[in-house]
């Protein structure tokens, strides 16, 4: 029997269409697994998609508890060497494991990849958004490549798709995606980074994040969400600021312009009121960015 080396997780919840293009772009080989963990979807989208090589775990009303529990749950059950996670609204690029194949047998702890970011097939032609993903790791070649650059460039990029895992580094670390409704993957990602120290950057594309209006982080989410996202965001800060990294931390953690439409500016205040009182690396990495932005201006 091959040996499995390629592990790819992703959550479901109620886009069995979307979830057949993703699996749909991940070739069908001897050596990989995906593991496909559907939230408790409703019976009439549940995932449709059936192959090789691929598992459905389906979990419960008592058992949902978001992507994060998900992707906690196709981890433990996953045994390929690398693991990757996708978004079931995303998919890769044509010939991806091809570039991925060529660090597959190395000791590498993670292959950090491009993407395409906010992705959008428009009547016009396809369309992306602002890559800041790409500017990071132009950024990155561009520097020294000390130590500090990586854990720079690996903090700034807090998302989980744009990289492969080695699973028996992954489990050195302890790591575990937070089982929370927004911003579950930031910490795992952060965390797994902070310790890793044999780390491949390749400026390939390999992915597409897609633009989807329909999408979680996007739709008007409760207000004990962005509460849930600030202490989030205040502990990973802690985080960057041991690995010596305070100009990436974040501020203010949470996207403005969707709180003030769907709630207005007083509660936007005062959600920042709270990012400031609760974060534990304030004044000092405020100070800090305050002196980057009258520096950019001079």
């Amino acid at each position: 029997m091959c040996a499995i080396k390629y592990s790819f997780i992703i959550p479901h919840k109620n886009a069995p269409e979307l979830l057949s293009r993703c699996v749909g772009s991940i070739p069908e080989r001897d050596d990989l697994e995906i593991i496909v963990v559907d939230d408790n979807s409703n019976e009439d989208l549940v995932p449709a998609v059936s192959r090789p090589g691929m598992k459905i775990i389906r979990l419960n009303g008592s058992e949902s508890k978001g992507a994060g529990h998900a992707r906690n749950v196709g981890m433990d059950s996953s045994s390929g060497k690398w693991l990757l996670f996708a978004d079931c609204d995303d998919f890769y690029e044509e010939g991806f494991l091809t570039v991925l194949d060529r660090y597959s047998d190395s000791d590498r702890e993670i292959v950090l990849f491009g993407a395409h970011i906010d992705y959008v097939d428009s009547p016009y032609g396809p369309e992306e958004g602002n890559n800041w993903l790409e500017v990071s790791i132009e950024r990155y070649q561009a520097s020294d490549k000390s130590h500090l650059d990586l854990m720079r460039l690996l903090l700034m990029v807090s998302t989980p798709w744009c990289r492969m895992y080695n699973h028996e580094f992954v489990r050195s670390t302890g790591a575990r995606y937070e089982e929370i409704p927004i911003c579950n993957d930031a910490a795992f990602s952060l965390i797994v980074s902070s310790k890793a120290q044999n780390v491949e950057v390749i400026p390939d594309k390999l992915y597409y994040y897609v633009l989807n209006p329909d999408g979680i982080t996007r739709k008007k989410r409760p207000l004990s969400h962005y509460y849930q996202e600030i202490d989030s965001q205040n502990r990973l800060n802690l985080l960057k600021k041991r690995c010596g990294v305070p100009d990436i931390i974040c501020l203010p953690g949470f996207n403005k312009k969707r709180v003030i439409r769907d709630y207005g500016k007083l509660t936007f205040y005062k959600l920042y009121l709270y990012k400031i009182m609760h974060d534990p690396t304030y004044p000092a990495t405020f100070l800090f960015h305050v002196r980057r932005k009258l520096k950019r201006l001079i």
